[in-house]
């Protein structure tokens, strides 16, 4: 929130430090009772009319335009799919600050409760931290899945987004192993799932044809796109992962070409630097062993590298993996696909 804003509401409340009193210098224990004592009352003076009013303008609070049958139906597609996988089903909130820390979304777009809790924002994030404390307890090898529905609260422009969606995600935890051996079948395992879930969904009726499947790395990505003369700091403020086109408009404004490479080495290896070195062993080690198995059962999927990707550069860490299509996803440590633009039946995924 603006710095003039908060002054303007300090001004209002005759408190001129209010912001530092409620931030800083109120222990969470004693903020709580506090705050819930504001609400109780704040909602003691509410009437139905003043409910009925926030449900017609809030779009938070309405249902999801899909219906649920369907939206069920893909959840057991997805589940089956991933029958190697534990599946969860998340608490609707988590501890406070955890979209933030572990996600990386800004604490704006989060909503957060007046006990020390926000509401799932990315279910990633939440298996993250299942996953460390299932490796703390003593499992060797952690594999969950859950479907989940998320809030959002930044607003959206695109047709069909809406601020809470649902997402079906995978997280994998275990120890490192040699040349990158847990990263690589990770990838290779998360991939096997959504591939399998597309074949499914197709044999139900839905368009899924022509599937590519882009592994990108962040790290390769700031160098080729440095390398290329794109303005970095524009990509960091103008490219948004729920405005597909805003990358590749960016991108050819920079007269940056699109690298998608089936082999990443030759091209990794020209751009050069030590800081490299890692995320070219990386890349290949998938190229070498993820991509091949997956060929194998999948033959009619494109499997690349996508060199160029714009879009959660400051979101993303390593590897992510990516359906060219609406450029969402995530593999690796965890790996989701994300329904905020949901569909009926018999329509495209």
């Amino acid at each position: 929130m603006a710095d003039g804003v908060l002054d303007r509401i300090a001004r209002s409340a005759g408190v001129p430090e209010l912001p530092d009193v409620l931030a800083e210098r109120i222990p969470a224990t004693d903020l709580t009772p506090l705050l819930l004592h504001a609400y109780r009352r704040r909602s003691a003076r509410r009437s139905p009319a003043d409910l009925m009013a926030q449900r017609e303008h809030d779009a938070t609070v309405a249902p999801a335009e899909v219906d649920a049958r369907d939206l069920n139906a893909l959840d057991r597609l997805a589940f089956d799919a991933a029958d190697q996988f534990q599946a969860l089903e998340l608490a609707p909130v988590c501890p406070l600050g955890t979209n933030a820390v572990l996600g990386d979304i800004h604490q704006n777009n989060v909503l957060a409760t007046i006990r020390n809790s926000e509401v799932v924002a990315d279910p990633t994030a939440v298996q993250a931290l299942e996953c460390a404390r299932r490796r703390r307890l003593g499992e060797s090898h952690v594999r969950l899945c859950a479907s989940h529905r998320v809030l959002r609260l930044q607003p959206f422009d695109v047709p069909g987004f809406t601020r809470h969606f649902r997402i079906f995600a995978l997280a994998s935890a275990g120890r490192a192993a040699p040349s990158y051996g847990f990263e690589v079948e990770s990838v290779r395992e998360h991939l096997a799932v959504y591939l399998r879930l597309f074949a499914a969904l197709r044999a139900h009726g839905y368009r899924c044809d022509d599937i590519p499947v882009e592994v990108s790395d962040s790290r390769v990505a700031w160098a080729v796109l440095a390398q290329a003369g794109a303005d970095l700091a524009q990509i960091r403020s103008r490219v948004r992962a729920h405005a597909p086109s805003s990358a590749d408009k960016l991108l050819d404004e920079h007269g940056v070409r699109p690298l998608i490479v089936r082999d990443p080495s030759p091209d990794i290896a020209r751009i050069g630097g030590r800081q490299l070195a890692g995320p070219a062993r990386l890349l290949a080690a998938i190229y070498e062993h993820a991509f091949p198995p997956l060929a194998d059962e999948f033959p009619t999927v494109e499997f690349v590298f996508d060199l160029t990707r714009a879009e959660g550069l400051d979101y993303y860490s390593g590897p992510d993996a990516q359906d060219r299509r609406d450029r969402h996803g995530r593999c690796a440590t965890g790996h989701r696909r994300r329904r905020r633009h949901e569909v009926d039946p018999k329509t495209a995924v």
